[in-house]
């Protein structure tokens, strides 16, 4: 896979030249990007994202002169914007090799043809005005380029919006990027309606995403115990005859790890603890502690441990989420559990599980943030995080990238945050930090206002 290890930016705004190394700092994988409001931070992480999914909308209303994009492989993607001879804007991607054109979707041509699949194949979205649909899935008004947001993964859209060449195709295919925006309490997945208010909040999407994982592992674990259950008599019998017998030490090594297994697995909740190790000490103890008992036991345990290792994964996942959580919450702990992905109680209360609706923003913000780094990321991905901070306490905000950087070491992914907060980064994390308001030059104004064109909303 691919990723992007540095983007430039000429004329963003009329106004700034940016220049963004993406592994800066004696650790690779860590960028913060920092600058004061209107210094285009988050425009950078969307034009990031935009480029990385072939959803190149932002071009096309955002005001710059050329960007590009430098990948590993040192292959690079130059955007640049004109108009045709029909007055139609047009954005040009070349490699230096190769350039294709993609004419802008919402121009009068393109317009007709978005809205007559809008028409054909989103019956949901009713026309309200010459560009203002009703969103009969959520209940709001919306404009043209909020309805291609929204739906831009529908298939009649993504074939309307994404006809590009195959070489820009080739590149973007090779790049991972995840994006955790500031809007992060509420569902993506906007299908829903708004009375249904539980079921859109983020928080419970991340409690279910949890539910699914450990319920997935756990049928992965019940199938490969199955086969085993199968093969059992077989190997057993194929052991006693070849007299191979294990010794007792070696069978209580084995029960401790169990054990210990156990104990880790039942706090998690993805086993229920039934001190199944008790009953396997009381076997050594008894008459079944010969050669022949030694085998059965010792075949078992092997086996069970196997099963146990096809949770280690996961384990590791729940144990961070559940540390690193409870090492900020106040009065309160999270737990993850088999039937509801995870609950939060008070440590000093009632041990009725709390409503996640109500708990606070901040709370809500640390599960979401937590939850997407950890469940949601993989190890070739390129991470985007916009504002962790927000609703964050001084002392969240200190602990935070330290936080991250245990979870990086786990998934494996690079990541790109954009901050406002000293405190985020603290007295460790200068180096990793690009200030865009050191780039920029008061007397460099760049004049692109002949290429700027909007998108007619």
């Amino acid at each position: 896979m691919e990723k992007i290890r540095r983007f430039e930016i000429d004329g963003l705004f009329n106004r700034f030249n940016y220049s963004i190394d993406m592994s800066i700092g004696e650790l690779p994988g860590l960028s913060i990007i920092s600058a004061p409001n209107g210094y285009g931070k988050t425009t950078i992480l969307k034009m990031i994202a935009s480029f990385s999914t072939g959803d190149f909308l932002i071009f096309f209303k955002e005001k710059y002169k050329a960007v590009r994009f430098f990948l590993t492989s040192d292959e690079y993607i130059e955007i640049t914007r004109g108009v045709d001879e029909s007055d139609d804007t047009y954005i040009s991607l070349s490699n230096g090799v190769e350039t294709s054109k993609i004419t802008n979707p919402l121009s009068d041509n393109g317009f007709v043809n978005i809205v007559n699949v809008i028409d054909k194949y989103l019956p949901y979205l009713r026309r309200v005005g010459p560009r203002k649909w009703r969103d009969d899935r959520v209940g709001d008004i919306i404009s043209l380029q909020m309805a291609l947001s929204r739906y831009k993964s529908h298939p009649a859209l993504k074939r309307t919006m994404r006809k590009r060449d195959v070489w820009v195709d080739k590149i973007i295919s090779t790049l991972n990027v995840f994006t955790i925006s500031t809007n992060r309490l509420s569902s993506d997945e906007r299908l829903i309606l708004r009375d249904d208010s539980e079921k859109n909040l983020m928080v419970v999407n991340i409690a279910e995403n949890i539910k699914d994982k450990i319920n997935e592992a756990i049928r992965n674990q019940f199938e490969d115990g199955r086969k085993k259950e199968t093969s059992f008599p077989t190997r057993i019998i194929e052991a006693l005859s070849n007299q191979s017998f294990p010794s007792k030490e070696s069978v209580l090594v084995d029960i401790n790890k169990l054990k210990k297994l156990e104990d880790k697995y039942s706090r998690l909740g993805l086993i229920p603890n039934t001190e199944t190790t008790n009953q396997f000490n009381t076997h050594i103890k008894g008459n079944s502690a010969n050669g022949a008992g030694l085998l059965v036991l010792k075949t078992y345990l092997e086996d069970v441990l196997e099963k146990f290792a096809l949770l280690d994964d996961l384990a590791e996942k729940l144990d961070i989420f559940t540390s690193s959580i409870n090492s900020l919450l106040s009065f309160k702990e999270v737990m993850t559990t088999i039937d509801d992905g995870f609950v939060v109680k008070l440590i000093d209360g009632d041990e009725t599980p709390l409503d996640l609706e109500s708990l606070s923003s901040g709370e809500q913000h640390l599960l979401v943030l937590i939850g997407r780094l950890i469940f949601e990321t993989s190890k070739e991905c390129m991470v985007l995080i916009d504002e962790p901070e927000i609703s964050f306490h001084p002392e969240w905000q200190e602990r935070f990238i330290g936080i991250l950087s245990e979870i990086r070491k786990m998934n494996g992914f690079d990541v790109v945050l954009a901050t406002h907060s000293p405190v985020l980064i603290g007295d460790l994390y200068w180096d990793y930090v690009v200030e865009l308001s050191d780039q920029y030059s008061p007397s460099e104004k760049v004049l692109v206002s002949d290429i700027d064109i909007s998108l007619g909303e």
